[in-house]
């Protein structure tokens, strides 16, 4: 199980991290090279992209992990009734999102509607679970790289030639076509769709990813909700600032899924017959999270000042303290994540209709009460109490269903080791320059960590043994 389920976290975390990384690239030179309103009118644009995108995916990215290692005899008809529901909704949401468009920001209409045009491409990104299953995990680095490489040259292209946001949306759209064009094909080789409908089996998938679909369209209209009322209220230069912050939860929440992602498959498969262990397991993963993330989030306020100025430039400063609140969404992401993964495997997701709906409107109301007076920070702290909301309801619901994972002795033994950190970061701060601090600051802390045995050594052993002597997993055989 640990061989298979690394070699797949690395190889679809290739994929991510060139495709998130190609993403990053193009966000910062926006932002160098056009300013602070031309990377407020990006921001905004790709913001109304991704929640079209989420309503497109109606939760079905999620499913596929899990049925298509549970229905290998019947997966080319499966497959092919997957694709063609993916199609047809597809096609209704772009139909919406051009509407919608014409009701938005006339200022430049025509990238929103292109965009809108090109929503069966930017909803794609959902084949990695058939590499994973059909043991060709090292397929997911085929599209990303083409993506990455297409997505670079044309935007790099624009500028060159005095282009403008049109231009810079068409070639966003263009990669999204050509990592398609790549995946598919790659697809093709390891499982051909059987195009025949069959009304029973889609209503299946449906009564799975319908509760994961509303939870996704109301988390991106959540954490999207941010830059519409920024826009709206204050300018994009507000939304500039806001989104050069939120670039980094987007890339914890690509880390975050870049392991998760397997996971999904594998639960599944070992929920009935290990329940006991996986929930030990589970329990062990999420300790471990707390001991390498808290930490971040930490050390956030000391250095991201620094980092902003380095990367966007020092007209983008001004979102450093942005940065210092959403770093602790960055930690809770994660959770999220961890918590959703296990809950798609026991198949309880009812609570997904409601609960992200929730977090919507809270957002939507403490944006419209904070971003007056607070602008971009107080939509930093819209997004942490909405994280906090999300997360408890789902980890509420996992304890309920699947049984109790919080080990309440070890997480006061994070608490304490993360206190300590804390308390050394800012008591050096006055006496070492920041890189002495830091070094000093984390050695000390990972002395707590073995001193007080926040995660026993012997039981880390005894995991690992665990996970190698199981049975090997090996997707679908």
């Amino acid at each position: 199980m640990l061989q298979s389920y690394l070699i797949n976290v690395i190889a679809q975390g290739i994929g991510k991290v060139v495709s998130f990384g190609a993403n990053f690239f193009v966000f910062i030179f926006i932002a160098r090279l056009g300013g602070t309103e031309l990377f407020g009118q990006y921001s905004f644009v790709l913001a109304f992209l991704a929640v079209a995108v989420a309503v497109a995916d109606f939760g079905m990215s999620q499913v596929l992990g899990k049925d298509i290692a549970q229905l290998r005899d019947t997966a080319p008809v499966y497959w092919g009734n997957y694709l063609f529901l993916r199609l047809v909704i597809s096609l209704v949401v772009a139909a919406v999102s051009i509407i919608v468009a014409y009701q938005m920001r006339n200022d430049f209409l025509f990238s929103l509607v292109i965009g809108a045009f090109a929503l069966p491409f930017l909803a794609s990104r959902f084949f990695e679970p058939v590499y994973q299953v059909y043991d060709h995990p090292w397929f997911s680095t085929y599209p990303s790289f083409a993506y990455g490489v297409a997505y670079i040259t044309l935007s790099l292209a624009v500028f060159l030639l005095k282009g403008s946001l049109f231009w810079l949306i068409v070639s966003y759209c263009t990669a999204n076509i050509i990592y398609f064009a790549v995946a598919f094909t790659a697809s093709c080789k390891l499982l051909k769709p059987a195009f025949s409908i069959n009304r029973e089996m889609i209503l299946k998938i449906l009564k799975i990813a319908a509760p994961l679909g509303v939870s996704s369209f109301f988390a991106i209209v959540g954490g999207r909700a941010a830059i519409f009322m920024l826009q709206s209220m204050k300018s994009d230069h507000d939304v500039a600032i806001f989104n050069a912050a939120y670039k980094f939860i987007e890339l914890a929440a690509m880390a975050a899924s870049m392991i998760v992602g397997p996971l999904i498959p594998i639960y599944s498969a070992k929920i009935i017959a290990e329940k006991e262990n996986l929930r030990a397991e589970f329990s062990s993963t999420i300790e471990i999270l707390a001991i390498l993330l808290i930490p971040c989030a930490l050390i956030c306020p000391f250095i991201s000042h620094d980092l902003i100025a380095l990367l966007y430039g020092k007209n983008f400063t001004a979102s450093a303290p942005v940065l210092n609140v959403l770093a602790w969404v960055g930690v809770l992401i994660f959770y999220s994540l961890f918590f959703t993964s296990l809950a798609v495997s026991t198949g309880f997701v009812h609570f997904a209709y409601w609960d992200t709906a929730a977090g919507a409107i809270i957002s939507i109301a403490l944006n419209y009460l904070l971003i007056p007076q607070y602008s971009s920070f107080g939509s930093a702290v819209t997004a942490l109490v909405c994280e906090i909301f999300l997360l408890s309801v789902t980890g509420y619901f996992v304890i309920k269903y699947f049984g109790n994972v919080i080990r309440w002795h070890r997480w006061a033994k994070v608490a304490l080791a993360n206190t300590v950190l804390g308390g050394l970061l800012y008591f050096f701060a006055g006496y070492f320059p920041l890189f002495i601090n830091l070094l000093t600051s984390l050695c000390l802390y990972g002395t707590c960590v073995i001193l007080v045995k926040v995660i026993p050594k012997e039981e880390i052993t005894a995991f690992l043994i665990n996970m190698r002597t199981a049975e090997r997993f090996k997707s679908g055989s």
